[in-house]
């Protein structure tokens, strides 16, 4: 025989794996991903309602039989997800997880109002009106999670993260397990005395609890993991630096040698010496700044603006970025530029091609300007520009380490864009001058 207790499981079923689904989203399908997922819902669906109710004889037996229902549910919903997606066990845990707390957090809330609204009456929920304010608390709770989620979404690598997943699982165990508690307190009103309303504020606090647990610190993997990044492309921007001034030294020497060398007899001809001196001053002589870091970087830039057939003029006093690491000036400059040649060379055949820096100030300012024309569409997010490259959770580091190299030095970096050109600002204060 069927009772409200089998539509209470079916309906926290159903709740559980909607969420669970949506939180899983963006992870890549299963081959007959709608069949797979109707038929998965149609089967555990069918279990979670013929789940029998154990009568309460004994309290510790009713709690534990309890706990093992609900936990059945949740596994429902894992295996559920597991059947329609290509990814890691955790994934699909850490999913169902998220959507058991975010329906258990939905119910208190709607449990709550309703005590608030009707402190009198006692009301089924699947009759009106508490019917409408729990689909009401469910809408609204689920849209809030699934909007905080998904600015996150192509981060599924950090839905591995075990630390994260055992602790919301110790978290919603302890919830069902208080849950069932106070369920068995209508049985044994005499033996447990624990009220609905202390039942609610656990409920909603453990509810909360996990919510921060799985997405709180999943925004903290990402921020630890952007981090990780930021710190290799720094250390990738130290190497390189050493690797061009290397260059820029064997060069320099070189280019003295062919000056003896066209001096003298020689069996290349003087148009092939030439040649070859021109590629090099291309190196040796164009930047002089008064910046030996700033020097590297735009004769570096300046041969690959060359290669793209890129107009780049610069403005630059050196002498004023004093203040700056040299790796750090290395790392600013050059992921500014090698954006701005980036944007450039996509210009079609025929547009301008142009990149235009200048670096001006006075004894306490330094302004970093940078423009550049661009074909397309910029989005501006944060105040910086959107990676438009598919992969945004693997892109797009260039201009947050940019970011943070000018908070370092309690700068100010601001993006604008105006008709086909992008401008960049830095105004850095010279506290250290």
């Amino acid at each position: 025989m069927f009772t409200y207790i089998n539509q209470i499981n079916l309906a926290i079923y159903l709740e559980t794996v909607v969420m669970t689904y949506a939180l899983g989203w963006f992870l890549p399908r299963r081959r007959f991903y709608p069949l797979r997922l109707m038929g998965a819902m149609a089967v555990f669906a069918g279990l979670s309602y013929l789940i029998p109710l154990f009568p309460p004889q004994y309290i510790w037996l009713g709690l534990g039989y309890s706990v093992l229902m609900y936990l059945a549910i949740l596994f429902f919903a894992m295996i559920s997800l597991a059947l329609c997606i290509r990814a890691p066990w955790m994934n699909c845990l850490f999913c169902a997880l998220g959507g058991y707390a975010s329906h258990h957090l939905a119910g208190t809330i709607s449990s709550i109002l309703a005590s608030l609204l009707w402190p009198h009456r006692e009301m089924s929920v699947f009759t009106p009106p508490y019917l409408y304010l729990y689909l009401l608390s469910l809408a609204v709770t689920y849209t809030v999670i699934l909007t905080l989620f998904h600015r996150n979404s192509g981060t599924e690598t950090l839905m591995n993260r075990r630390d994260v997943v055992r602790l919301a699982c110790l978290v919603i165990l302890l919830n069902i397990v208080i849950s069932s508690y106070a369920m068995l307190s209508h049985f044994f009103a005499d033996s447990i005395p624990f009220s609905v309303e202390a039942s609610d504020l656990y409920n909603c606090v453990s509810g909360f609890l996990a919510i921060f647990i799985l997405f709180g610190m999943l925004e903290h993997g990402r921020l630890e993991h952007e981090a990780e990044i930021l710190n290799n492309l720094y250390r990738e921007n130290v190497r390189q630096y050493e690797v061009s001034k290397a260059t820029m030294e064997s060069l320099h020497d070189m280019k003295h040698r062919i000056n003896a060398l066209m001096a003298g007899n020689t069996a290349l001809s003087g148009a092939e010496i030439r040649d070859i001196s021109d590629k090099i001053f291309i190196f040796d002589g164009a930047a002089k700044t008064g910046s030996e870091t700033l020097d590297i970087i735009l004769t570096e830039k300046r041969m690959v603006c060359h290669q793209y057939g890129i107009e780049f003029d610069c403005m630059a006093d050196g002498k004023l970025l004093d203040f700056m690491d040299v790796y750090d000036m290395y790392s600013l400059f050059g992921n500014a530029l090698s954006n701005a040649i980036e944007a450039v060379s996509k210009q079609p055949e025929g547009a301008p091609r142009l990149v235009f820096l200048s670096v001006s100030g006075s004894d306490r300012y330094v302004a970093v300007h940078l423009e550049n024309t661009f074909n397309g569409q910029i989005r501006i997010v944060d105040g910086v520009p959107e990676t438009d490259k598919p992969d945004k959770a693997a892109h797009g580091f260039g201009v947050k380490s940019m970011k943070r190299i000018t908070d370092k030095y309690h700068g100010n970096l601001t993006v604008t864009v105006k008709d086909d050109l992008f401008h960049l600002d830095i105004l850095f204060e010279r506290v250290n001058s």
